[in-house]
């Protein structure tokens, strides 16, 4: 049994065609047990389809949290290693403790 993507998808909708448009890629996230939150790595995981088209952007990535900065570091390796992927430039990483 395919599971389809539903008509009313948001992020198929709405996000994913301002992102093909974006010259500057802007990610926030609450840390959340020392990870990404839910709803932004929903959106990332939702990228694959378009990798080829969202490639050679720039990106910025902004977290708070409750926590130390050693509590963000898999988040850092994370957001690192998806600009990488993702062919981006990263212009700046703020992380932001307790």
């Amino acid at each position: 049994m395919e599971v389809g993507i539903p008509d009313n998808d948001v992020v198929e909708k709405e996000v994913i065609p301002q992102l093909l448009g974006a010259d500057v890629v802007f990610l926030v996230s609450s840390l959340y047990y020392f990870g990404l939150n839910a709803q932004l790595k929903t959106v990332i995981d939702r990228f694959y389809d378009y990798n080829h088209e969202l490639k050679n952007k720039k990106m910025i990535f902004m977290m708070a949290g409750y926590g130390t900065q050693e509590d963000m570091d898999a988040v850092k390796l994370h957001i690192e290693k998806l600009s990488s992927y993702m062919r981006w430039k990263m212009i700046d990483q703020i992380y932001v403790d307790d």
